[in-house]
């Protein structure tokens, strides 16, 4: 298991493509604009909206993403929910016999999709972009790097 290979417009940017090395397979991100599932709530419309015109201004968003899009939506706006229930209840559930008496304590059920949720939500932000690491690759791609200013260059002959 090696490294990641590195999109053939990278290789372009920094000056090291050569014909052996390049891929030659990238997709080109056509300018649409992606509706959000008629089965999603307003909000999670709202979420989508917002995170396919990330992509669009990037210009990355296709049709093709429009799933995962969803499944970043649907997750984060579960994960919010819970962390909400969480706010009010706690992690950490007590439960009570008949008495009122404490006879143990659970873990909050609103926890457990909490912590569940997070994974996908993390899964889906590097898969479009939206994690800083995954972000640089996707900015390096779109920007290309600064000339570096050479100091010697006023003593060239």
């Amino acid at each position: 298991m090696g490294r990641n290979r590195l999109p053939d417009s990278v290789k372009r940017l920094r000056g090291t493509n050569q014909p052996c090395r390049m891929a030659n397979n990238e997709l080109k991100a056509d300018a649409i604009k992606l509706a959000a599932p008629s089965w999603m709530k307003n909000e999670q419309k709202r979420m989508f909206r917002a995170a396919a015109g990330i992509l669009a201004n990037w210009g990355l968003l296709s049709e093709a993403d429009s799933g995962i899009i969803a499944v970043y939506v649907t997750s984060l706006s579960r994960m919010i929910e819970a962390e909400k229930h969480l706010a009010e209840e706690g992690p950490v559930v007590l439960v009570k016999d008949e008495e009122g008496d404490i006879v143990k304590q659970e873990i909050n059920q609103w926890y457990v999709i909490s912590e569940k949720e997070r994974k996908v939500v993390i899964a889906a932000e590097q898969q479009l972009g939206f994690s800083p690491v995954s972000r640089a690759k996707i900015v390096s791609m779109i920007k290309p790097p600064e000339e570096a200013k050479d100091d010697f260059s006023e003593y060239d002959g």
